[in-house]
């Protein structure tokens, strides 16, 4: 954990204004004020999370405050933020670690290269609107043992793209299992360079129904189930599987692309198609607990959403699939970079617009029962 704290403090950063060059002596790192955050154009509560960086270790800070400026105008105060609840928003773990099934299914954590655990980290909320070209300055201050750090970072908020969904298929995977080979199309944004990231996730909705019998009336019940992010499968897509900065790194595990990344440079005439799989029991999550019932009827609502993030972003992402890759050991290879945009201190402050388009999947099952009633 300590040594992928240092890659963050201590590296050659790939990003032309935003390189900070430091030596790698451990004696001459100093302690400095670490701010990460992901702001999403639309979203109603904004996060952001402080810590300091130590030599070997990340601390708790004692006390501290996020300010919010949009296009050099104040627009609010980051309180403090202890609700109980999970901070690591799943599907936004680029900064934070990683989320993976073990072998008994249950969720587990790994730390990612900022190594912050939950427990050294204090999170700060705020409201505020934002909209593509919009500049977004946070600024952070906080003291730890004494001292006090100060640190901001400024982003322009990016543009989202225009996409649909082309075309589902349903099929079997090399493996022989059921997946949906989902299809989109998109415009490119034209005459700038542009970064994207595509995610898949789904809604449900379960109707349970219980035909009138001779002991009791008809019933139906219906259950949602909240929003939830799938694994996108990128397959062979030549988009997709440019990956991790193969070009700029050559590094190893370039092509895995763990989150889904992509720029416009892959595409020159405004357009692109990407191709993906789901898998089909993700989709077909509904349909449990038949015992008791006739009918069920399920829909799954599977979502695509195409983000404009930061260039800052999209190379810490493309970054952290190599480092993903190495499982955190760059024994026998170079120091993974990351990109750092934190003036006086370190860190990825991100905000990203996105777009979506969705299909729905509907399922219905009967089930025969001795107790139906029927009219014949």
């Amino acid at each position: 954990m300590g040594r992928r704290l240092i890659f963050i403090a201590a590296v050659s950063v790939l990003l032309g204004a935003c390189t900070k060059d430091i030596d790698f002596n451990l004696k001459d790192i100093k302690p400095q004020l670490i701010v990460n955050s992901q702001m999403t154009v639309g979203d109603t509560l904004h996060l952001v999370y402080l810590a300091v960086s130590k030599t070997d270790r990340v601390e708790k800070i004692n006390s501290g405050s996020v300010k919010c400026y949009v296009n050099g105008t104040f627009v609010a105060d980051g309180k403090l933020d202890n609700r109980d609840d999970d901070l690591f928003i799943k599907e936004d773990l680029h900064l934070y670690g990683l989320y993976y099934p073990n072998i008994y299914n249950d969720e587990m954590y790994t730390a990612g290269p900022n190594a912050a655990s939950k427990n050294n980290q204090t999170r700060y909320s705020f409201k505020a609107d934002f909209k593509p070209g919009d500049v977004v300055r946070i600024e952070a201050e906080a003291e730890a043992d004494g001292e006090t750090f100060k640190a901001y970072s400024e982003v322009v908020v990016p543009k989202a793209p225009e996409f649909s969904i082309t075309d589902t298929l349903s099929q079997k995977n090399q493996y022989g299992d059921h997946v949906y080979r989902i299809r989109v199309k998109g415009k490119d944004i034209i005459g700038e360079d542009n970064f994207y990231r595509i995610l898949s996730g789904r809604s449900v909705i379960d109707k349970k129904i219980r035909y009138a019998s001779e002991k009791e009336e008809a019933k139906t019940w219906e259950e949602a189930r909240d929003y939830s992010f799938i694994r996108l499968d990128k397959g062979n897509d030549p988009i997709l599987n440019d990956g991790a900065p193969a070009e700029d790194l050559d590094l190893e595990g370039a092509s895995e692309n763990t989150f889904r990344v992509f720029s416009d440079r892959q595409f020159s005439d405004g357009t692109f198609n990407i191709g993906f799989y789901v898998n089909a029991n993700e989709i077909l999550y509904g349909l449990h607990g038949v015992l008791n019932y006739n009918r069920m009827e399920s829909e799954t609502t599977l979502s695509v959403t195409i983000r404009g993030i930061t260039k800052e972003e999209y190379y810490y992402l493309k970054a952290l699939s190599i480092y993903d890759y190495l499982d955190g050991d760059t024994t026998l290879t170079e120091p993974v970079s990351f990109p750092d945009n934190v003036e006086g201190g370190v860190g990825l402050v991100s905000v990203s617009t996105e777009s979506v388009a969705s299909i729905k999947f509907k399922r219905t099952y009967d089930v025969d029962s001795s107790w139906v009633y029927t009219d014949d």
